[in-house]
């Protein structure tokens, strides 16, 4: 159920007193089991037709810092390609859509036409199978950005959420247009981070571009806490009013509760500042960096194909708090979508990454037969 305001900084409290490290448990190294399964019985993504549509939004502007970010991270992992099915579609042959006729867990919205409906039902079907499967909680939301069409599961779920709100949070710095070569002083690290920024001397001055640098691309959370400290959150919570959203941050805690309905309001919202904020093309830049922290998510089953803009989040489950693996992505597709996911696992290993790159493999096949065509 959706929290109350109340309820959520009870519970932005008592999580800060308890030190959820950011979920500030993602950790300099990643464990990656060797038991998953794979994807079998199809091809690979490289085997898509090429689209003259597709964005070339490859080559990104090179991020000039104040201090030497050399320190990638350990965590990257070898990304595995999902394997993929063509989207061949049986028919090209537009068909309105009946939401009333469909039943399923999950809620559609704003599909009023397809290219192809037998393949359009099918691949409802499929994502229906993945989310019976799924034996861990899950959440996730879906929206196409050029017909606004949906798909909801659990998207008023309460979840952590860890460090998928760094995105956010730096969006908010800036829409403000803070200055991008101001250096703040590191005089802190945050508690149980020992990699990164928390390793530099104290003292150490670090430009306001390479933390947020640091933040999102590296899940950094002392360059995070760092910012917030310098910063405040005022231009944050602002947006959480507008945006309609409950997911707010206070003097006590960098990290709060939120639902998947809130987390796509607030990656809608980034998607917008990307395409037409004075700094757009710096967040971009860092959500979709060759080094990032980790990328064994949605990111890693669609690219080469595709730019993915993404941010991901962990907690494992230390303090009292529940194992949480999250990401939220923006998919430049010919037609652009949004899709966050929110889950109750062990974070970071393959078998966990699974659904990620099998719900991104499915709302790929999904999007690409949404008739964009006025």
């Amino acid at each position: 159920m959706f929290q109350s305001k109340s309820k959520r900084f009870l519970c932005a409290v008592l999580t800060a007193a308890f030190i959820f490290a950011g979920c500030s448990s993602e950790k300099s190294v990643s464990k990656h089991s060797s038991d998953s399964s794979d994807i079998s019985g199809s091809s690979d993504i490289s085997d898509f037709p090429d689209d003259d549509a597709l964005r070339d939004d490859t080559q990104l502007e090179t991020n000039n810092t104040s201090v030497d970010s050399d320190k990638k991270s350990t965590k990257t992992a070898a990304t595995t390609k999902a394997t993929l099915t063509n989207v061949v579609t049986r028919e090209n042959k537009p068909a309105k859509v009946s939401i009333d006729e469909y039943s399923y867990p999950f809620e559609i919205s704003g599909f009023e036409s397809v290219v192809s409906l037998p393949d359009f039902n099918d691949f409802l079907q499929e994502l229906q199978d993945i989310v019976k499967k799924s034996d861990f909680s899950l959440a996730f939301a879906y929206k196409n950005t050029d017909t606004g069409a949906e798909i909801n599961y659990n998207q008023y779920q309460d979840f952590m959420t860890c460090s998928t709100i760094k995105v956010p949070y730096v969006k908010s710095l800036l829409e403000n247009d803070v200055n991008l070569e101001q250096t703040i002083k590191k005089w802190s690290s945050w508690t149980g981070d020992s990699g990164y920024t928390a390793g530099l001397v104290n003292g150490t001055e670090i430009s306001t571009k390479e933390l947020m640098k640091r933040a999102v691309s590296y899940s950094d959370n002392t360059a995070y806490y760092l910012l917030n400290s310098y910063y405040g959150y005022s231009q944050y919570n602002a947006n959480q009013s507008r945006l309609s959203n409950n997911c707010y941050l206070g003097p006590s805690w960098i990290f709060t509760h939120c639902t998947a309905a809130e987390m796509l309001r607030n990656y809608m919202d980034v998607w917008e500042y990307i395409n037409t904020g004075k700094h757009g093309s710096f967040l971009k830049e860092i959500m979709s960096s060759d080094d990032v922290d980790v990328n064994t998510q949605i990111r890693s089953a669609l690219e080469p194909k595709y730019t993915v803009c993404e941010k991901y989040g962990s907690e494992f489950g230390s303090w009292g708090n529940e194992n949480q693996f999250h990401d939220c992505a923006i998919v430049y597709a010919e037609s652009p979508f949004v899709l966050v996911i929110f889950t109750n696992q062990v974070p970071e290993t393959e078998q966990s990454s699974e659904i990620f790159k099998k719900l991104a493999v499915v709302f790929y096949k999904i999007n690409a037969v949404i008739n964009t065509k006025k």
